[in-house]
């Protein structure tokens, strides 16, 4: 997302933002190397870029980013040069010579999860044999949302641990109640969990995640392999790159309303997403790659962090 915040004054120089909500041309509106160097994919302004592009008020807060930070003393970032080293690279090209990449940030050895309930039901699975489910904290699906992606998780015949606000516990009690009811012991529903200590058990072999950067970047380093479900703000880069170029993980097929809105999810589509990551070797194999490289990389943090200290 740094790639693009500092680069949008090219991207409106050059006509690519902002949309109007008469533009009907998708195809014009692709963002490669030829626009942006370093750029490693295609880029659709339509669902790949951060921010809404049809909002010139928030291009225009990320037009005021670049020079405070070209003069800053250090720019740190928390990446893996293994994903990003093409970025990372285009950057200094662009005058950012004092960027430090101190990540990513050390997640340590093993799984210390305090919580007995699910600690108890996790080393109760098989290993790399739950999908774990989880959305942040910055948005609650809707009621029917829920629903289908209750329902979807059900189809799958998959065991999963579902994080679920109390919020929504609340108000989708009966559902739940009958949901638990059905799936028995194979599925876990909680309000709360130490998302880095989920990811570490040995029993998790699958994240379904909005494909927020601190998220996406710590199941990298667990070697957990993701169903990218993107909403809002650097989620959607986060999620194309994730699926088609470090290729560890597939992502939830989403389409818009005509007003632009996101439609609901329906069940069937979560029950493909999880049949289709929990039974794909290839995918938990790419993600075990990266993991090894973040372990190694996560060596080198420690040595600049040290370093700036």
């Amino acid at each position: 997302m740094l790639h693009i915040s500092v680069n949008v004054e090219t991207l409106l120089e050059k006509g690519f933002l902002p949309l109007s909500r008469n533009d009907r041309s998708p195809e014009k509106k692709v963002v490669d190397s030829s626009v942006i160097p370093g750029i490693p994919c295609e880029l659709s302004v339509f669902t790949d870029i951060p921010e809404d592009p049809l909002d010139p008020v928030g291009f225009s807060s990320m037009r005021k980013l670049k020079n405070p930070l070209l003069k800053a003393p250090r720019l740190l970032v928390n990446t893996l040069d293994e994903v990003e080293e093409q970025t990372l690279g285009a950057l200094r090209e662009q005058g950012f010579r004092k960027l430090v990449n101190v990540g990513p940030l050390p997640v340590g050895p093993g799984s210390n999860l305090e919580d007995h309930t699910q600690k108890e039901w996790l080393d109760a699975q098989e290993i790399s044999s739950a999908l774990y489910v989880c959305f942040g904290t910055m948005l609650e699906l809707p009621e029917e949302q829920v629903m289908e992606v209750g329902y979807g998780l059900e189809a799958s015949q998959q065991s999963f641990l579902w994080v679920l606000p109390e919020s929504s516990q609340r108000k989708l009690g009966d559902f739940l109640e009958g949901l638990r009811t059905r799936i028995g012991k194979r599925g876990l529903i909680v309000s709360w969990s130490s998302q880095i200590d989920i990811l570490r058990h040995p029993s998790v072999g699958g994240f379904v995640t909005h494909c927020g950067w601190n998220s996406t970047l710590e199941s990298l380093s667990c070697g957990v392999p993701m169903i990218g479900w993107p909403i809002l703000g650097d989620q959607p880069i986060n999620c194309k790159f994730m699926v088609d170029m470090w290729r560890a993980g597939v992502r939830i097929e989403s389409k818009s309303s005509s007003d632009g809105s996101s439609r609901i999810v329906g069940r069937s589509e979560v029950e493909r997403a999880a049949r289709s990551l929990m039974g794909s070797e290839t995918l938990r194999k790419r993600a075990k790659e990266i993991k090894s490289k973040a372990m190694e990389a996560m060596e080198v943090s420690r040595a600049r962090l040290k370093e700036l200290l």
